[in-house]
């Protein structure tokens, strides 16, 4: 299966550029039916029936991500969260 290329990624008007393009490897379940992207140190999860649904599940999910943990306020997380907050500070920028 082709790998997923992420450079820039666009969500409703907003643009997350990555740093450096992360590459990431789709696989299916364990039922075979729902295809899979998972990036732990940036806790990205996620999955969807085609992969047209999975780049749409994936742009989503950046910018919860980025909105939940990149922009709080580092008394408001846990020190695992902290340790996303800089994985994705590190690795992607909203443009």
């Amino acid at each position: 299966m082709r790998p997923v290329v992420i450079g820039d990624v666009r969500y409703r008007g907003r643009i997350f550029h990555f740093k450096e393009r992360l590459e990431l490897c789709p696989a299916y379940d364990e039922t075979g039916e729902l295809l899979c992207l998972e990036y732990e140190p940036m806790g990205i999860h996620v999955f969807a029936e085609t992969r047209k649904k999975l780049m749409s599940e994936l742009a989503e999910q950046i910018c919860v991500l980025w909105d939940e943990y990149a922009c709080e306020d580092d008394a408001n997380l846990t020190r695992a969260a902290i340790q996303l907050k800089k994985n994705l500070l590190g690795a992607i920028e909203e443009t």
